[in-house]
C-alpha cells in the first residue's frame, strides 16, 4: 500500500513540477522517474510526518499527577 501511494505521489510531483517550475524558474520538465526520485529523496531527508511505530526516544509519561503519585507509591511499597 505504501509503495502504491509513493508511486502516486511521484506522478503528482511530476505534474506539479511540469506545470509550475518551467514557467516560474525556467527549469526543464521532469519525467515520472525523476518525480518518483524526488519523493524518495524528500522521504530520506525529511522523514515521514506522524508518529513513529518504534517509539524511540519517548518516555512513558503519566496522564496526570494523580497517576504519577500512585505509581510512585506502588514502587516504594514494593
Amino acid at each position: 500500500m505504501a509503495v502504491a501511494i509513493s508511486l502516486l505521489f511521484g506522478f503528482f510531483v511530476m505534474l506539479l513540477w511540469n506545470q509550475l517550475m518551467p514557467d516560474i524558474f525556467g527549469l526543464k520538465p521532469i519525467t515520472y522517474g525523476q518525480g518518483a526520485g524526488l519523493v524518495i529523496l524528500c522521504r530520506l531527508l525529511f522523514g515521514t510526518p506522524g508518529r513513529h511505530p518504534t517509539g524511540h526516544g519517548k518516555k512513558d509519561i503519566p496522564a496526570n499527577p494523580v497517576e504519577e503519585k500512585s505509581s510512585a507509591n506502588e514502587t516504594q511499597n514494593g
